[in-house]
């Protein structure tokens, strides 16, 4: 597939990009076609034999819940430098 400039319009205008000069145009357009050579030559290779992954390491990185006691309530407020009877207050960090 080649890549010329009325595709690069196009796809432009489909992600409202607008270039300034056509040498940027240019660029893209080489930047993208080097990307579909690329992919062509990875379409070629053979992998009918190879079975897909579920996991790069062919292990499961899920593990079973144990269930567990947690730090009592108590014992996390006393080290909180400001709380109520129940919760640990902190500092607001969402700006607007």
């Amino acid at each position: 597939m080649d890549i010329n400039i009325q595709s690069i319009d196009k796809l432009a205008d489909l992600a409202k990009l607008n270039f300034e000069t056509e040498a940027q145009k240019n660029a893209i357009a080489k930047d993208l076609q080097q990307i579909l050579t690329f992919i062509e030559q990875i379409n070629r290779i053979d992998t009918h034999h190879i079975e897909p992954l579920v996991h790069l390491t062919q292990q499961s990185v899920w593990h079973n819940d144990q269930p567990e006691t947690s730090t009592p309530v108590g014992e996390v407020l006393k080290n909180a430098p400001q709380h109520n009877e129940s919760f640990v207050w902190v500092p607001k960090v969402i700006q607007k």
